[in-house]
């Protein structure tokens, strides 16, 4: 008894090249019925059953190869064509196992790669993620440094308005003082203050002159200022405090 598989003849390659890209699909790997030994299960439908498993699971180089065991053992003593398809079967599943192979190297080196390259990114996003805390924290200094400026210019400026608001107010005060003391009438000097007035006038003369020039012009103060010379008694006590305030002056001693 033989199993029979049925393959698709429109995707069987004719080339170790086409094979190299991918081999046909199976139709179904199921073999015809055949009178199974007492006791167990035969040899060939385990192996169809394990290429079925295989298949579906997408091993596809290694579903190939379980159905050439099962064909070549179905084929020998048949003629030399079907063995030389059978041996460009098994040229084309090893070609296509090592175009996975080279595949899955290509993707391992290419997965290699990305990863240095996601690593790299990953550094790159430390440092530019440290820099913007870094200028967030300046930038939280500065805020605070503004802030302050602020407050100091809004307490200067403050300062500034309540002083000037005291110089207005003392400006008023002073003009209002001024007005009321032009208002009112200049108070009359003292009988000491005219004595000393008097005094000063008759001792600028003394200042400008000579030695010999000064004692005639204190000779005529004297004189000019003698109480016995004056018209009356109020007169007289009058004469006396200015002769007395002339010669108390510096001027009268030089």
């Amino acid at each position: 008894q033989r199993s029979q598989l049925q393959l698709d003849p429109a995707a069987e390659p004719t080339s170790s090249a086409g094979a190299a890209r991918g081999p046909g699909r199976l139709r179904h790997l199921k073999p015809k019925s055949r009178v199974m030994p007492a006791g167990g299960v035969s040899q060939e439908s385990s192996i169809l059953a394990d290429a079925l498993g295989r298949l579906q699971a997408d091993d596809h180089a290694d579903a190939i190869r379980l159905c050439l065991v099962e064909l070549t053992a179905a084929l020998q003593g048949s003629a030399e064509v079907p063995r030389r398809a059978l041996r460009l079967i098994q040229d084309s599943a090893s070609s296509w196992a090592k175009w996975q192979r080279k595949q899955i190297s290509n993707l391992e080196d290419e997965k290699g790669s990305m990863t240095s390259q996601l690593n790299g990114l990953r550094e790159k996003c430390d440092m530019l993620k440290s820099a913007k805390e870094a200028k967030d924290r300046q930038l939280q200094d500065l805020n605070r440094e503004l802030l302050y400026e602020r407050q100091e210019r809004h307490r200067f400026e403050e300062h500034s308005q309540n002083r000037l608001a005291a110089i207005v107010k003392l400006q008023q005060q002073l003009r209002r003082s001024e007005e009321a003391r032009a208002r009112q009438k200049p108070a009359e000097p003292s009988r000491q203050d005219v004595v000393r007035h008097l005094a000063r006038m008759e001792c600028e003369a003394l200042l400008q002159a000579e030695d010999d020039v000064r004692e005639k012009l204190k000779k005529k103060l004297l004189l000019k200022w003698h109480p016995d010379k004056q018209p009356s008694a109020a007169h007289s006590s009058l004469a006396t405090q200015v002769m007395q305030e002339m010669q108390n002056r510096a001027e009268w001693t030089w």
